[in-house]
């Protein structure tokens, strides 16, 4: 018998708070020959301490971006704009530029709502709004002419093409990795049902049922696996590793909230493989606590025989493999002390696999 936890995790997720770096202090000459060329390298460091807290938290994230205007298409500025995600409540705000324009970066994945409000125009609510993983969504908003008691309510369309990136790629949603059919549960291997993905040869264990495929048929071990915007790659050049798969870490599909797979035209802030890039989001709780669990059985006594087995009247080979777990998630509650909703969650998942097989043990001559 063999024993395998597959993945456990334990989180919690609120409002962002901004990253700030203390920029250290330099003392230079500047009327020394060495200074002038000391300055520009200077510089970039302390641009490069500046940026990294920003771009570090890109990669697990979309966005949404848009433009405010009046029914005559000219720009509003100062607009008040507030984002609502719907399962946990966590509200973002800004404010339409000169321009008109707002951003929302960094924004996890999940169900929105928009509402954007301004003196002397009816406010706008949007529902409905997908934001998937390194997918920027561009969301126009036209304010009519009313008071602020006046509330007009859309619900959004499903972009047909990403504006604000070129990346090309194909978004795997929590729906799809929970219904559809996988052999031993490995989530990634969905990632074989987008266009350009091929399985790996079965010289170097490639199958349908793992993560080792080769993308646009480049070699599979260019393959880069993110998970929360972490990299989870199996290290080893020479093969997929003990799994038969190229990511290290596998949660159960379960806990996976959606994962992307882009093949081409990737930002700047890749840059550790030139085949496919896949980037899964582990599951947030939410202001409900809620969960599910699972139980997936293989046996031999419901299986059918080989027919060639069956005519040299062998015997199914022993096989049983349970895979079981759960997960559970909500708001992070404290009696009389503390209340998590719209602000702190957690979400825990476990999955064990159970395998018994026949492992036949070699008779003194074979040793020899």
């Amino acid at each position: 018998m063999t024993s395998e936890l597959k993945y456990r995790r334990c989180c919690s997720r609120g409002l962002a708070k901004e990253k700030t770096a203390t920029l250290p202090v330099i003392g230079i000459n500047p009327r020394s020959s060495s200074a002038s060329r000391l300055l520009p390298i200077t510089f970039i460091l302390l641009l490069a301490l500046w940026a990294t807290p920003r771009l570090g938290a890109q990669i697990a994230s979309g966005g949404i971006s848009g433009t405010v205007k009046d029914s005559s298409g000219a720009v509003i500025a100062d607009s008040q704009v507030s984002l609502t995600n719907d399962q946990t409540g966590v509200v973002q705000s800004t404010h339409s530029t000169s321009t008109g324009t707002y951003v929302f970066e960094s924004v996890p994945a999940g169900t929105y709502t928009l509402r954007v409000t301004h003196s002397g125009f009816q406010d706008v609510v949007i529902k409905n709004i997908q934001v998937h993983v390194q997918f920027v969504l561009t969301e126009d908003v036209a304010l009519p002419i009313g008071t602020a008691q006046q509330e007009v309510t859309v619900s959004a369309a499903a972009p047909l093409l990403q504006a604000e990136s070129a990346a090309i790629g194909t978004t795997i949603e929590s729906k799809q990795i929970v219904d559809l059919p996988l052999n031993g549960r490995d989530w990634a291997s969905l990632a074989q049902l987008a266009a350009g993905v091929t399985t790996a040869s079965t010289q170097f264990s490639g199958a349908p049922g793992n993560a080792y495929f080769a993308v646009d048929g480049i070699n599979p071990w260019q393959m880069d696996f993110r998970l929360d915007g972490i990299d989870d790659n199996v290290e080893l050049y020479g093969g997929p590793g003990p799994t038969n798969s190229n990511v290290n870490i596998t949660p159960p599909p379960d806990a996976i909230e959606e994962f992307r797979l882009q093949n081409g035209d990737f930002n700047a802030e890749f840059g550790h493989s030139t085949a496919g890039i896949i980037n899964a989001v582990i599951r947030s709780g939410t202001n409900r606590i809620k969960g599910d669990l699972w139980e997936f059985l293989r046996n031999d006594a419901i299986d059918a025989n080989d027919y060639f087995s069956k005519q040299n009247h062998q015997p199914i080979p022993e096989y049983r493999q349970n895979q079981f777990g759960g997960t559970v998630g909500g708001p992070i509650m404290i009696p009389k002390l503390y209340n998590g909703r719209n602000k702190t969650f957690f979400f825990f998942d476990y999955q064990g696999t159970r395998i018994i097989q026949p492992n036949p043990i070699p008779t003194a001559s074979r040793r020899l």
